[in-house]
């Protein structure tokens, strides 16, 4: 039974897309590698590389239920089921991995903070060393940039103020578009 499905190893060659996003990446079921997906940017399908067969199989059946489940698309048919709702399934969990990779890099160098006046997907992002912040400094410059330092905010919540999964969580919510 398929519980988890995440992808790792992903390398983009931007230079190399043209109709589509020419990548190639490691897929994983329960934490298990299971093959490989690759596109060769060129506006084709993805090619799928599976130890077995029948993986595959249970991904097209696991990818239906998981585009209804995200309302990647408005309207289902069983038509969509199969390689369709897959590729579907893997170009999502690909704008995840962007999307957390873009935020870890964000992180290093800037304080990040989304306020309840922000519109969705949008942050203010405050330089840390123009604050002068450092890994020892970190949470007190925190409470600092949420409090007395900007008191414009109202209920302000601070990415690298939060554990690594909720910042990630967060900015997925605001950043991946999925309704």
């Amino acid at each position: 039974m398929i519980n988890k499905v995440t992808i790792k190893n992903l390398k983009i060659m931007q230079e190399m897309s043209e109709e589509t996003t020419c990548f190639h990446l490691t897929l994983y079921v329960n934490n298990k590698k299971i093959g490989t997906v690759s596109n060769h940017g060129y506006g084709g399908c993805n090619d799928y590389h599976f130890k077995e067969h029948k993986m595959k199989v249970e991904l097209e059946s696991l990818a239906f239920d998981y585009v209804k489940e995200h309302n990647l698309l408005k309207n289902y048919s069983n038509e969509m089921q199969g390689e369709f709702a897959l590729e579907t399934m893997i170009d999502h969990l690909i704008d995840y991995k962007i999307s957390e990779n873009d935020l870890r890099k964000k992180m290093r160098t800037d304080m990040i903070l989304k306020n309840t006046d922000c519109s969705k997907g949008e942050f203010y992002f405050f330089s840390k060393k123009k604050l002068g912040v450092n890994r020892y400094n970190i949470v007190k410059k925190c409470t600092e940039l949420a409090s007395a330092n900007f008191t414009k905010f109202k209920s302000p919540k601070i990415l690298n103020g939060m554990g690594t999964d909720q910042a990630i969580k967060l900015w997925h919510e605001e950043t991946i578009i999925t309704k």
